[in-house]
């Protein structure tokens, strides 16, 4: 009984943990950081309670090992790259957290509702700034309206993650997917854009996949006229950012000539062995100084930070979605979705974030 009570208490305890750290990210963009550094800083207290709470701790090598390698990979890139000691250690304990919840998602079963609290809010705070006519390229201090599609992406895959935990075979709620392909077109960011369509095409597919045949035809006809009405809806009081995303597709395509540019350079700038072992420090750029050192793709932003261990990373983050889709479908459309949307931000890799790519990592 005393177990059973510990449990459920550690499940709560979990839950709140985690959506203090989504509300404190959601701060930290809007350039409000001290929240999400409390949150860093009280986590190493959490996870000890976590661990001391349990009786049988398993795949426990795994995550010590990803916290040892994170430590080190990311101080001795910091220390041949002449970094700051803080700022690593700061992303030394980020890490370490990101792997935790990583290693949390897959062992515990957290509750629903964490991920739909966090979703609505979202949702309604978008949903609000749309109805007053907010400019999303001006809500946040320090990032563009690319924000937008980012936050509602990674909180639904949250979402569908930890829906997936229960064994009771049943559909994929749409709502979640829905709503974030809309903020996203109204975001207008063409990457966003793209990854939540994506998602929101996986749902679908997963849903219809496992329908019998006799209920295929009401599940697409259901779907397509609820969707027809509720888009009628949104092109009728979103006109005009449809109107910009058609015209943002049709003159500027998929291609982005600056962020071409920083590609390049990044890879000219690679003209020893030290920096493609150890990864080139940004910050003695005057390139990238034009662009305040935001590489604009969390690849290269891994690279900078880690080094040739990179390689690695993304070895077994690839390797663990093979491993997970051939189950579970979504986890495909969900990698997919993560991947093509971090290709051209540095949203992700020492990112709050990152614990949903580690997630693949962790079985």
């Amino acid at each position: 009984m005393l177990n059973e009570k510990t449990h459920k208490l550690r499940q709560k305890a979990l839950a709140i943990f985690l959506l203090i750290y989504l509300i404190s990210i959601l701060f930290l963009y809007l350039d409000k950081s001290i929240f999400f550094k409390c949150v860093i800083v009280m986590s190493p207290f959490f996870i000890l309670a976590y661990f001391a709470t349990q009786k049988k701790i398993e795949n426990i090598a795994s995550l010590c090992f990803f916290s040892l390698f994170f430590s080190i990979t990311i101080l001795s890139s910091s220390i041949v790259q002449g970094q700051e000691l803080v700022e690593s250690f700061h992303l030394v304990a980020l890490s370490i957290l990101n792997s935790y919840l990583a290693y949390i998602l897959n062992q515990e079963p957290i509750s629903k509702k964490v991920p739909k609290i966090y979703l609505i809010g979202l949702f309604t705070l978008c949903f609000f700034l749309m109805l007053y006519g907010v400019n999303p390229n001006q809500f946040f201090p320090k990032s563009s309206r690319n924000t937008f599609s980012w936050l509602v992406l990674t909180g639904t895959s949250l979402f569908y993650f930890i829906f997936t935990q229960e064994k009771i075979r049943h559909n994929y709620p749409l709502w979640p997917a829905f709503f974030s392909f809309l903020i996203s077109i109204w975001a207008q960011g063409r990457s966003g854009i793209i990854a939540t369509g994506i998602l929101f095409c996986g749902i679908i597919f997963c849903n219809f996949r496992d329908q019998k045949n006799w209920k295929k035809l009401f599940y697409v006809l259901g779907v397509f006229i609820s969707l027809t009405l509720l888009m009628s809806l949104f092109i009728h009081f979103q006109e005009a950012s449809i109107k910009g995303v058609i015209r943002r597709f049709s003159y500027e395509g998929l291609r982005e000539s600056h962020r071409i540019s920083i590609i390049k350079n990044y890879f000219d700038n690679l003209k020893n062995v030290k920096d493609i072992i150890f990864g080139f420090n940004i910050k003695y750029d005057p390139f990238m100084g034009r662009w305040h050192f935001n590489l604009h793709n969390s690849f290269l932003q891994l690279h900078y930070r880690v080094g040739i261990s990179s390689v690695f990373i993304i070895f077994l983050i690839i390797k663990g979605v093979i491993r997970k889709s051939k189950n579970t479908p979504l986890f495909f459309f969900v990698a997919l979705a993560l991947f093509l949307r971090i290709l051209t931000d540095t949203d992700a890799f020492i990112q709050p974030y990152d614990f949903l790519l580690l997630y693949f990592i962790f079985n």
